[in-house]
């Protein structure tokens, strides 16, 4: 309940009352889909990954450090997004209380740095969704990309440089495949001296002033915001 039934003679403040179903006072990971609001838009607001927010979903009102990921359905495995971008709808995740859908959504700048480079979005919500799930399941992958650069190239073969520095990072990542700006796809054959240089096959002609690049991997989990509070200024 929130507010209080006013003394005789003054206006009583509003008074709201709910009741949780059962396990909405247990902890979880939400799922909300997520797009920026016109206003948001117009202002060209930034809205980054694990910045704080001022979350309304339902009745409740908290503070949360938001992860964005793409809004694929028909994936077991979602790319991390850095930004909501403008015009496209996103999933945010947060650790929150559980809750049952339809829940509707809308998030605030909280008061400080951002809001205060952008005034005019003061009380405003700049981005607004749904739940989604309550899923602690759902997958969410960081890419990150290591490139090296080829300095003798033979046919399919090449010798790389500048990815690794350690003989022994090049025999740690060895099972993982390559692929280069052009296209070609390949592996790691061997470690080549000391300086992390390597020995690469490729499935087509090499050219010398191609890219090789690999693609790792790692499972992205929501900012904690720190003890879990309704109490949002």
């Amino acid at each position: 309940a929130e507010g209080g039934v006013g003394q005789a003679g003054e206006a009583a403040a509003p008074l709201v009352l709910s009741s949780l179903n059962t396990h909405e006072n247990r902890l979880a990971v939400l799922h909300f889909t997520l797009s920026l609001t016109a206003a948001a838009e117009a202002a060209e607001l930034v809205l980054r990954g694990k910045a704080p927010l001022v979350l309304q979903a339902g009745f409740r009102r908290y503070a949360a450090r938001p992860i964005f990921s793409e809004d694929n359905r028909r994936s077991t495995k979602h790319k991390l997004e850095r930004f909501v971008q403008p015009g496209r709808q996103v999933v945010a995740t947060v650790y929150a209380p559980a809750m049952y859908a339809p829940c509707p959504l809308l998030a605030f700048l909280p008061d400080g740095e951002a809001l205060r480079a952008t005034p005019q979005l003061a009380g405003l919500p700049v981005a607004s969704g749904a739940l989604l799930s309550v899923d602690a399941d759902r997958i969410i992958l960081k890419r990150i990309l290591l490139t090296g650069a080829p300095f003798r190239c033979h046919k399919k073969k090449a010798s790389v440089r500048w990815m690794f520095f350690s003989p022994d990072d090049v025999r740690w990542f060895k099972p993982v495949e390559l692929h280069t700006k052009f296209g070609r796809k390949g592996h790691i054959r061997s470690s080549l001296g000391t300086h992390g240089y390597m020995k690469c096959y490729f499935d087509g002609t090499m050219q010398q002033h191609d890219t090789v690049c690999m693609s790792l991997y790692k499972r992205a989990f929501p900012k904690w915001s720190g003890p879990f509070s309704y109490e949002c200024e």
